[in-house]
């Protein structure tokens, strides 16, 4: 007797068709929802329908809806195929990498993750212990002090905002060349220490 060729009902394939694992289709759908629907529209229902998964089988891989969209900001950021997150050790390449046309749905991801971050916080929980964490490994890389990590954090938040400013008609090259400037001038800081990392937040 010839063996079956469908797949037992209910429970779906851990890789689609492309060889692509179930838990980066529910990232990858989950980044399609957040930029289409922002943090509060998404629903895991339709997370499951985009990654052709059942709702359930989502909490095979996450624990809720926020973990989820928070660890789909960050494969967004450091991309889903391994990049190197931007870092300010090398400022010319971050800020030109966050700036550029291609990385708008990072910028999109990440002002949605903060904004949701200041109502919901089990949000912010899980989102101090991804910049603490990210904090350390500038730090470590750089030898920057804690301060001059968090101002190139506040320089970078407030790059995300350059797609919703367009009625500001400049030229992306000059934005690219301040910020980098701008990066540089934190990096070079003549206070820049190693830092303890008892002394992160």
């Amino acid at each position: 007797m010839s063996e079956p060729t469908t797949r037992p009902v209910g429970r779906p394939p851990k890789e689609d068709a492309d060889g692509v694992p179930t838990r980066e289709r529910l990232l990858r759908s989950a980044i399609t929802a957040c930029i289409e629907h922002g943090f509060e529209g998404v629903t895991l229902t339709d997370v499951a329908r985009r990654a052709d998964v059942s709702t359930p089988a989502i909490y095979n891989h996450f624990a809720n809806k926020r973990e989820l969209l928070v660890e789909a900001c960050r494969a967004q950021l450091y991309g889903l195929a391994g990049q190197q997150p931007v870092r300010p050790a090398d400022p010319d390449l971050g800020i030109k990498t966050f700036l550029s046309p291609a990385f708008g749905d990072g910028r999109r991801l990440l002002l949605e993750i903060h904004l949701a971050a200041l109502s919901n916080p089990d949000v912010a929980e899980l989102l101090d212990d991804w910049i603490s964490t990210r904090a350390r490994d500038w730090m470590e890389d750089t030898g920057m002090s804690l301060a001059d990590v968090k101002a190139a954090y506040i320089l970078l938040m407030g790059l995300a905002h350059i797609d919703s400013l367009a009625a500001l008609d400049v030229d992306r090259n000059e934005i690219v060349s301040g910020a980098r400037k701008m990066l540089a001038a934190i990096y070079d800081h003549p206070s820049r220490q190693r830092m303890d990392s008892d002394q992160l937040p």
